[in-house]
């Protein structure tokens, strides 16, 4: 029979490694079933060996010894402690810990120790969340099976912040990250140098299996956050570990972006702290250190009177780290009209933002803009949505021309792309109306666009658009693999079904991959965030047991090789929570 070890009390992302010796029982590791947060406080630690309701019992376990690999630690860093103890019954079930005076705390559970060990050894990675640095007192303690308490253990360790205690500041101060992970701050090296091959828990090896990031809508009966977690699948279990307590704008699937281990998503205001001035409302983060974070910062105006906002789209995230996003440059007045979108790509590393700039001579030289009769006064973007070669080279977006006449009304429309080396802009196509480019393949020679109420092609080189299929909608990171995407929808209501397909930019056929009515009892609904694999010969999605919505239903992440109606090949990889959201969900490239 396996024990569930329980994290109890302490601000701490943890996981426990049992491994039993002495009495000859075994130990497995199982997957980590979700985290916590909440506000409960540790109560009293017992001073000897105690039943639950006070009595001495000697047949509780005992701690024999508790050492650090080391007693002080970095901000972000684990605080790495094994535990040796002795239990003459062999049915130690949970390990009891708490970071004295600390009262939030974070719970993982873990499947680990087995009946009939009379000694063993516990490893435990305990991550401190928004401890403030000095000296700190872990106190830990076992119970059994029959809620016999072993005496409390403690162990001092320190918590030094970056550089040692001395926190560095951005632009003459200001921590971009805010109060609530005031000891992680930028220091001046660049983006993604944490160290290689260590997973979010701390252990120097990653369990088997893809991994994905999901979102969570939490659990209030458990006094569980909402936030982003990893999820990776290993032997048939998912084993879920904590990212961040930020989510995308609405679980939006279209607000998140990812690449090379980055990402780069669009919060709700209220999730920029008060302490990060001058920042917008995207915030960027590596999956190896998700407490290190930054929000992209506003541009300077170049003229007074005028300012700059973050627009909250997507951003998308380049191969080098950088971010390319939209800005809205518009008066301080708040009765002037004239509110331009534009392009602007920051330099996480040098912390620069650079603005696209006025679209205005390029967009109004254009010869139907020259000969219309529309009140074209200024350019602007047309659609919200843009898209980049994951290289750097350039950024393709829609701009048209717009004019005030009491009223902002927009005019012609293109599709143009924005050359991120020579920084100039170039025309590609005439679309007379605003056409969504949402996607390039992978060899840079199609954008995915959505125009005139269907999904075409663009060939930037040969400037020419042509129809790939009658039906429009988003494709999101991770849905492109060579010159195909996938085409995901969920099926509703009267005589609506829902599936995958996958798309070929460049007139290859298009097939049918799974038919959700026909999946195996009880998935019926597919959502939208279907993933290609890395070498794009399969898809991972997410289902769930309704057809029009997931909540209060169990999710379950499923593969199915990339072939025509290939349904009764999908694999269910692990099952999940209901509190796991299907929008947000993408493979973790590896």
């Amino acid at each position: 029979m396996l024990r569930t070890h329980s994290a109890l009390y302490g601000s701490a992302v943890v996981v426990l490694i049992a491994s039993c010796g002495g009495g000859g029982g075994s130990s497995s590791q199982g997957g980590v079933v979700g985290f916590v947060t909440g506000t409960e406080t540790a109560g009293p630690v017992p001073s000897e060996s105690t039943s639950l309701d006070g009595s001495s019992l000697a047949a509780a376990p005992k701690v024999t010894s508790i050492t650090a690999a080391s007693t002080t630690i970095q901000s972000g860093e684990p605080l790495k402690v094994t535990i040796t103890y002795t239990d003459a019954q062999g049915d130690v079930a949970s390990v009891n810990f708490g970071i004295v005076g600390e009262s939030n705390h974070a719970t993982l559970s873990l499947v680990g120790i087995t009946d009939g060990s009379v000694s063993g050894t516990v490893t435990l990675a305990l991550f401190p969340r928004n401890y403030v640095p000095g000296t700190h007192v872990l106190a830990l303690s076992l119970t059994d099976q029959a809620g016999n308490t072993s005496a409390s253990v403690t162990l001092v360790f320190t918590i030094a912040g970056p550089d040692g205690g001395s926190p560095l500041a951005v632009d003459g101060g200001s921590a971009i990250d805010g109060a609530r992970d005031a000891a992680l701050v930028r220091d001046s090296s660049p983006l993604g140098t944490g160290e290689a091959g260590v997973a979010v828990d701390g252990s120097s090896t990653l369990p088997s299996g893809p991994s994905f990031i999901m979102g969570s809508y939490g659990d209030s009966t458990k006094n569980e956050a909402a936030g982003l977690v990893k999820v990776t699948l290993s032997g048939g279990q998912a084993v879920v570990q904590p990212l961040t307590e930020l989510v995308p704008l609405n679980y939006g699937a279209s607000r998140i972006d990812y690449r090379k281990g980055r990402v780069a998503m669009i919060v709700a205001d209220s999730a920029v702290p008060a302490t990060a001035t001058d920042r917008g409302s995207i915030v960027t983060f590596d999956v190896a250190t998700p407490a290190t974070r930054w929000f992209v910062p506003i541009p300077k105006s170049p003229t007074t009177g005028y300012h700059y906002t973050i627009d909250a789209t997507r951003a998308q995230v380049l191969d080098d780290g950088r971010i390319v996003v939209t800005v809205v440059y518009q008066s301080d007045d708040i009765y002037e009209d004239y509110k331009p979108h534009q392009l602007a790509i920051w330099d996480p590393v040098k912390d620069t933002i650079e603005v696209q700039g006025a679209l205005d001579t390029f967009v109004l030289g254009q010869p139907e803009i020259v000969s219309c009769a529309c009140d074209a006064e200024f350019g602007t973007l047309a659609t919200s949505v843009f898209t980049v070669s994951r290289d750097g080279k350039y950024a393709y977006f829609s701009p048209m021309s717009a004019g005030t006449d009491g009223s902002v009304h927009g005019g012609p429309a293109f599709l143009a792309r924005w050359d991120l080396v020579a920084r100039t802009n170039e025309r590609l196509y005439y679309t007379s109306t605003g056409a969504t480019p949402w996607a390039v393949s992978d060899d840079g020679t199609r954008v995915i666009v959505e125009h005139d109420s269907k999904m075409q092609a663009l060939d930037p080189t040969a400037k020419t658009l042509v129809d790939i299929e009658p039906y429009t909608g988003a494709i999101n990171v991770g849905q492109v693999r060579g010159s195909s995407y996938i085409r995901s929808w969920r099926g509703c209501d009267a005589g609506a079904y829902g599936g995958v397909s996958v798309m070929d930019s460049k007139g290859a056929a298009a097939f049918r991959v799974l038919d959700a009515e026909k999946l195996p009892s009880p998935y019926r609904g597919v959502d939208a965030m279907s993933q290609f694999s890395a070498d794009g010969s399969s898809i991972f999605l997410v289902v769930s047991t309704d057809a029009c919505t997931n909540d209060y239903t169990k999710v379950a992440i499923m593969q199915v090789p990339v072939a025509a109606e290939n349904t009764a090949n999908a694999v269910t990889l692990a099952v999940l929570d209901a509190k796991y959201d299907t929008y947000v969900f993408l493979l973790l490239e590896r």
